[in-house]
């Protein structure tokens, strides 16, 4: 989904801008870059929360991003 809408935005920033349509690609530019914006929020969210869940684990060592410690409630 969000790389969809990374990709639309992309092709929106490639039209030709026209006088007579600079309004309406405007609006579906900010339209579809709030959206992008959101979904990467939601993105990095669940990605870190999910780290510190232990539902994501690194493939790869990465200094600095040690597993982190299951804490029992």
């Amino acid at each position: 989904d969000l790389e969809k809408a990374v990709e639309d935005l992309s092709e929106l920033l490639e039209l030709p801008i026209e006088q007579e349509n600079i309004p309406m690609l405007r609006q579906k530019v900010t339209d579809k870059t709030v959206y992008v914006q959101k979904r990467n929020e939601i993105v990095l969210d669940d990605t870190a929360t999910g780290f510190l869940d232990g539902r994501w684990r690194w493939n790869v060592r990465l200094e600095g991003f040690e597993e982190p410690e299951k804490y029992e409630f």
